[in-house]
């Protein structure tokens, strides 16, 4: 969880020339805000997509088919939009689909770091949809 920020900073770092989209949930980039300080303060342009259901969707999967009840995965989530902009970004509240085309565009041809907050939907990671399929530990 939280790697893909880190991660895109680094690699644009490493190529300059080259447009990084670095796509996140909110659990994960709950974990690393304090990147887009980073990113303003060296001037790392990419584009951030935060998928945000307001949960930690995965563990919530796993606890749900293994029969326990689903404690301290529900999120309140800050506004990342403004988040965001306090720190120096262009940002963006995708609220329906209709919104995504337009809006994602914005973000990958502005001249601003660009963060995107998309709001989505409780949907069951596919690996733990059929009991059947989860092996190992968790």
């Amino acid at each position: 969880m939280g790697f893909s920020l880190p991660a895109a900073l680094a690699a644009k770092l490493c190529v300059p020339d080259k447009q990084f989209v670095a796509i996140i949930g909110d659990g994960g980039f709950n974990m690393v805000i304090g990147d887009l300080l980073t990113a303003i303060q060296h001037q790392i342009k990419i584009t951030l997509i935060v998928l945000n259901n307001k949960t930690l969707q995965m563990e919530k999967d796993k606890m749900k088919k293994s029969g326990y009840n689903q404690i301290g995965v529900d999120l309140r989530n800050p506004d990342y939009v403004l988040l965001a902009r306090a720190c120096g970004w262009e940002a963006y509240q995708i609220d329906n689909h209709v919104e995504l085309e337009e809006t994602l565009q914005k973000a990958f041809t502005g001249n601003q770091l660009a963060l995107v907050d998309i709001n989505t939907a409780h949907i069951t990671y596919p690996d733990f949809q059929n009991k059947e399929t989860m092996t190992g530990e968790y």
